[in-house]
């Protein structure tokens, strides 16, 4: 059960950091005047933290999923001992 809700969150997670790169996609193509350069270019240096924290929490999320399966197994065997 629970792997199953930490894969839920892996997925939610994932589909927001396809929303966030096709943004950054999108941004990339149009032209910015002069006065709003700076401004933009923090706006999209925020956006790209946000980027990297997701695929930050996606690893994190996984490595989570792996020991928890890991807990799992070691419990079926000792219980099976």
């Amino acid at each position: 059960m629970r792997i199953k809700i930490l894969k839920n969150i892996v997925q939610s997670i994932k589909e927001t950091l396809q929303n966030l790169c096709q943004l950054d996609r999108e941004l990339q193509q149009i032209a910015i005047p002069e006065p709003a350069r700076t401004a933009f270019f923090f706006q999209t240096k925020t956006l790209n933290y946000g980027i990297e924290g997701q695929r930050f929490a996606i690893e994190w999320f996984e490595k989570l999923i792996a020991e928890t399966g890991q807990k799992k197994t070691k419990s079926k065997d000792r219980s099976n001992s």
